[in-house]
């Protein structure tokens, strides 16, 4: 029988907005107007400018526009440069309590899309691997962990025939496998 593996969430990501509560209207409304309105003057500022028709406002506006959209680039850059780094200290301290050990490969499931004639399916790459002393210990009655993978990752296991995962002693059901944490 299988189990299948969870993957650990080293950093948690921001909570999603709460939704405005019945009688709490958002500007969203307001906000689409305006931004509509702001799309059409930039528009016609430029077909303004490149029809040689322009006024020396349409010429601003068509020259501050893209140095407008570089700077809240920037802005949205640098804020998330602190989030990266703290994600990067949160990733190495939880490899640094973690538990290494080297499994086998049982099996390999290839991923893929198939129609059956209503809608398109499709499934993810999947590695069958030998449960360790810790795992069986966790799950008695099973035999074999089952990992999803990405299809990148995937490509770069064909040829191996284990794989070293990182877990903690406390959940060993719940490990990340090397080649994917670059991308915890």
């Amino acid at each position: 029988m299988s189990l299948y593996r969870e993957k650990p969430v080293i950093y948690k990501k921001r909570a999603p907005d709460t939704p405005p509560k019945q009688g709490n209207y958002s500007m969203s409304c307001f906000g689409t107007v305006l931004f509509l309105l702001i799309g059409y003057v930039i528009l016609h500022a430029f077909a303004a400018v490149n029809s040689g028709k322009a006024n020396g406002l349409e010429t601003v506006i068509c020259w501050a526009t893209p140095a407008g959209f570089l700077v809240l680039a920037l802005f949205v850059y640098v804020d998330e440069i602190p989030i990266r780094k703290a994600k990067a200290i949160e990733r190495e301290s939880w490899i640094k309590t973690c538990t290494v050990d080297q499994v086998k490969i049982l099996k390999r499931h290839e991923g893929g899309v198939y129609d059956d004639g209503d809608r398109f399916h499709s499934f993810h790459c999947r590695l069958e691997l030998e449960m360790n002393a810790d795992q069986r210990a966790a799950a008695p009655n099973e035999t074999v962990v089952s990992a999803e993978i990405s299809d990148s990752i995937y490509r770069n296991l064909e040829k191996r025939d284990t794989v070293r995962i990182y877990y903690w002693t406390e959940a060993p059901l719940t490990f990340s496998i090397e080649e994917e944490l670059k991308y915890l």
